[in-house]
């Protein structure tokens, strides 16, 4: 990944000495560039479902076949973050960030009828082994306002990549009996209620595409710097393959996947306290909201592939971190 070489290579450029006999104007626009580096642990709470319709030929079918739901999975998660300006105007911003999946549940059902009813098998599961991954880079310009340039906005444009590993493990069949035939094959039934032997599923999100931003920062009360910022993801991607691992009659470890094009909307707020010129500390709150669909789901069965619609895919994502910056 090359975004953090070329940040980190403006930064060793902005700290070289000047070379014997050079202009002061000269040493001067080479010390004009700053930058910041920021380690971030915290916490965050997510959800992610997606549910799916499928096409019997010539029969009508419930317009949500399946859905399956990740809820409350609780993430620690470790950031580091970096910006860069030049000239006091021109500005990059990148993040990097981990999470692993501590807790969390999970739901799996199938519906006989239109509307989520005639709902015939549902799995409940372990959700607390998976991990996740972040990043994103922006570029802008600072608008410096007021009368001693202590607010300032920052249009950005940028990309993101965000991934998810969900797992489901430890199943329990809750609910099971048998759906109307039609629509289904004659004999297709759930599992019986108790323990699901051997479950181990999962699934792999990614999440991609650029997006335009708005920062704003301003200081208060001399040692306190208050910032915040959005971000809307207008040209998204949503891409994932998942492995269903009792299913006999689909392929592994890939059983599926789906596509569909995606938009995000997304808010951060945060506060530090600056004692010196060259660090600071603070808290991050940051809220994304991602949705995708209608796209494809395809199923890798064992005799090829068996197309289906992908109704709707959500993330939903609230995160706490404290935040330590160092200032170069």
């Amino acid at each position: 990944m090359l975004w953090p070489c070329v940040l980190a290579l403006l930064l060793k450029t902005a700290s070289a000495q000047p070379a014997p006999g050079t202009a002061p104007a000269t040493q001067a626009k080479e010390r004009d560039i700053s930058g910041t580096f920021e380690f971030d642990p915290g916490y965050r709470r997510d959800s992610f479902n997606y549910n799916i319709a499928s096409h019997f030929p010539g029969i009508a079918a419930p317009n949500v076949l399946s859905e399956a739901a990740w809820q409350r999975l609780l993430i620690y998660e470790f950031d580091f973050r970096m910006h860069v300006e030049i000239n006091h105007g021109l500005y990059a911003k990148w993040k990097l960030g981990f999470g692993n999946i501590d807790a969390g549940t999970v739901q799996a059902s199938d519906y006989g009828a239109d509307g989520r009813t005639g709902e015939w098998s549902r799995v409940l599961a372990d959700a607390k082994f998976g991990h996740t991954f972040d990043t994103s880079l922006g570029f802008g310009y600072r608008i410096k306002l007021g009368r001693h340039d202590e607010t300032s906005l920052i249009p950005l444009l940028g990309y993101s990549y965000d991934k998810q590993t969900l797992s489901m493990r430890y199943g329990t069949q809750v609910l099971s009996s048998c759906p109307p035939s039609p629509p289904f094959p004659a004999g297709t039934c759930a599992a019986p209620l108790g323990n699901v032997a051997g479950l181990d599923s999962s699934l792999k999100a990614l999440w991609t595409g650029t997006w335009l931003g708005l920062d704003f920062e301003t200081k208060a009360f001399d040692h306190f710097l208050i910032g915040a910022g959005i971000e809307h993801h207008f040209h998204a991607k949503y891409k994932a393959s998942g492995n269903l691992n009792l299913r006999t009659d689909l392929q592994h470890p890939i059983s599926f996947t789906q596509a569909a094009n995606a938009e995000a909307n997304n808010v951060l707020l945060s506060v530090r306290y600056l004692p010196a010129n060259n660090w600071s500390i603070g808290l991050i709150a940051e809220r994304q909201e991602w949705a995708a669909g209608p796209g494809t789901h395809t199923y890798n069965t064992i005799a090829g592939s068996t197309p289906n619609s992908l109704n709707k895919v959500r993330w939903n994502s609230m995160a706490g971190t404290l935040s330590l910056q160092l200032r170069h």
